[in-house]
């Protein structure tokens, strides 16, 4: 999918880190299905990898300009939601 075909619409961060996550979290469970690829199940991993792979995207699609100052932004505020 290009980022063209992405509705970025979004009325805030938050709705796009959503979008983006579904998009990234169905892709990897559908692939891992198919037997594309398997990836690690590690011990106290800190969060999964649908996860660290929206907060790169999302970084990318809003033009971040520094890799350190957007990691501190996203520590810093909630962007998914608490586990329950």
């Amino acid at each position: 999918m290009t980022t063209n075909q992405l509705p970025l619409s979004q009325d805030t961060v938050e709705d796009l880190f959503t979008l983006v996550y579904v998009y990234i979290d169905d892709y990897l469970e559908a692939a891992a299905r198919s037997g594309l690829f398997t990836l690690p199940n590690e011990p106290h991993q800190k969060g999964t990898y649908a996860e660290l792979m929206t907060i790169g995207l999302v970084g990318d699609l809003l033009g971040a300009a520094s890799q350190q100052k957007w990691v501190a932004q996203v520590r810093c505020k909630r962007h998914f939601p608490t586990r329950v």
